[in-house]
């Protein structure tokens, strides 16, 4: 879009969706963008479906620990990922933008996404937004349930959007699956003898590309639920 097409847009409405995801390990199947791919598919099926603009992916993200142990991670610091938010937010407010959504891809980003939001609904008036990762939206969570024995960080919820959205970038030969005695990591030293692929409590093997789409769009009709919500003023 030209900034013309942004103004003209404007007129009419004030909701913006703003992708983040992450550049990180997603064991030996996946790629280390897969929580980029996956937010920017889901924003911009979301814009389509309700002509709202999309901001280009956030791509980088929260990935300190565990993933740094991993070779070609690459993090910002939460303050880092919270300064980010806070200035995109911020310069999108100055033309007008009151209502963003946030689609997020990386459960760390969570944090830092709430920290710029409280500083941003504090400091200027009329913001209102939501954060969800798509994985927790009540469809997907029931869809998850119902078909994956367990969910961790690279498992069959990630491999199945995968391989409905870019099954060729899917390495399906190196699909694993990890099953920890206890719950989490403890540091980033001890990372990799806590999984050797970077799967972290699950299965890969469970993911089905069917599944894959199903999640898909239970993602995008609940994300499109709070894009409502927000323009109607329940943010």
């Amino acid at each position: 879009m030209t900034w013309q097409e942004v103004e003209k847009y404007l007129e009419s409405r004030k909701a913006i969706i703003i992708p983040v995801g992450s550049i990180e390990q997603h064991s030996l199947a996946l790629p280390l963008g897969t929580d980029s791919y996956i937010a920017e598919k889901i924003a911009l099926e979301i814009g389509s479906r309700t002509f709202t603009i999309v901001v280009p992916c956030i791509k980088f993200g929260l990935s300190m620990v565990p993933h740094m142990a991993f070779t070609g991670t690459v993090t910002l610091r939460p303050e880092t990922l919270q300064k980010l938010i806070e200035d995109t937010v911020r310069s999108l407010y100055l033309h007008g933008f009151r209502q963003f959504l946030m689609v997020n891809a990386h459960g760390l980003n969570e944090a830092s996404i709430i920290c710029a939001f409280q500083n941003l609904c504090f400091e200027l008036p009329g913001v209102s937004y939501y954060s969800v990762a798509w994985w927790d939206i009540k469809k997907v969570q029931s869809l998850r349930t119902v078909y994956f024995s367990s969910s961790g960080h690279a498992t069959s919820e990630e491999v199945s959007m995968m391989l409905y959205l870019y099954e060729k970038m899917v390495k399906k030969e190196h699909f694993s699956k990890h099953h920890p005695p206890y719950n989490y990591f403890t540091s980033l030293e001890k990372t990799r003898s806590y999984t050797s692929t970077g799967v972290i409590n699950g299965d890969q093997g469970e993911a089905d590309k069917e599944l894959g789409r199903q999640l898909f769009n239970e993602a995008v009709q609940g994300y499109i639920q709070m894009l409502n919500d927000l323009i109607s003023g329940g943010g």
